[in-house]
């Protein structure tokens, strides 16, 4: 048997937008000092944290084939990350958080689930799972259909 190896980083997936501005009352005008934007969710983050520390990765997600979708997966290439089983949907737009930092630091979010909300068990290649050493989940009380007896399933068999 073959050591594993690396880790997979699997479940949600999303690009956030940050926009550095006051929260003003409903129907005002905000001027933004900066906005940018990157991957973000646990598979984005921790995978391109395994990354940056030399750990091979392999990133498991489902994305809209779209230009929000594309950024996720050009930011997680730029990191070297495995990007061979992110799978795209016409479904659904991609995942998307609008993050609004006010000059205190307090953060207000706005998220849009995209394919999130249809990312399930189907979506996985265990084979892949197979060969690593580590398999991390993220965020599974967002992802609605990968929760519950699904999460189970999930979890079974990434161990075997």
């Amino acid at each position: 048997m073959a050591q594993k190896k690396g880790a997979i980083c699997c479940g949600l997936a999303v690009t956030d937008m940050i926009l550095y501005a006051e929260i003003v009352p409903k129907g005002k005008l905000s001027i933004v000092k900066k906005i940018s934007h990157i991957a973000g969710g646990p598979v984005s983050n921790t995978s391109i944290a395994l990354a940056t520390l030399g750990i091979p990765v392999e990133a498991i997600t489902l994305i809209g084939n779209d230009e929000v979708g594309a950024r996720i997966l050009l930011d997680l290439k730029k990191y070297n990350v495995g990007t061979s089983s992110v799978a795209k949907t016409k479904e659904v737009e991609s995942a998307l958080s609008s993050l609004i930092v006010s000059s205190d630091g307090e953060r207000t979010i706005y998220f849009f689930p995209g394919p999130n909300d249809i990312f399930c068990a189907k979506h996985i290649d265990y084979k892949k799972v197979s060969m690593a050493r580590f398999f991390h989940f993220g965020y599974p009380p967002i992802l609605k259909k990968s929760q519950y007896g699904e999460l189970g399933t999930i979890m079974q068999k990434a161990k075997e």
